[in-house]
């Protein structure tokens, strides 16, 4: 755990090869960032209600609850070793949380003439 003076962020490291990583980043205005597996960044609102109709505290602990478990899984494009696009699929006991992120803006398109793959990974 590491704390800056207006944030903490933490980092839960798996011990199983095929089990997703969770980054957590707290700060000071409420609210907070996790961040899933290899691409999938999540954002919760301060008062909650960002995935479910539960406080925010309640919806980390459920989310993170259902990736330790599991219950995440990743689709993801890769062109070499970087991810540019994911799609992800958190299973939750009352619902299943879908999110669709783009990398493309992070990368130089110029840069890399390899094809781009798609990769999905489930984890354990």
């Amino acid at each position: 755990m590491e704390r800056e003076k207006d944030a903490v962020d933490a980092t839960v490291l798996p011990t199983k090869r095929d089990a997703a990583q969770i980054r957590v980043r707290a700060e000071a205005t409420g609210w907070t960032y996790v961040g899933l597996g290899r691409a999938t960044p999540l954002e919760f609102h301060p008062n909650g209600g960002s995935y479910l109709d539960a406080a925010a505290a309640d919806e980390i602990r459920v989310i993170c609850e259902a990736v330790v478990q599991g219950r995440f899984e990743e689709l993801l494009w890769v062109r070499g070793d970087e991810v540019v696009k994911a799609r992800s699929r958190i299973e939750l006991d009352q619902k299943v949380v879908r999110i669709s992120y783009g990398l493309l803006w992070s990368t130089n398109l110029f840069k890399s003439t390899q094809k781009t793959r798609r990769r999905y990974v489930a984890y354990a």
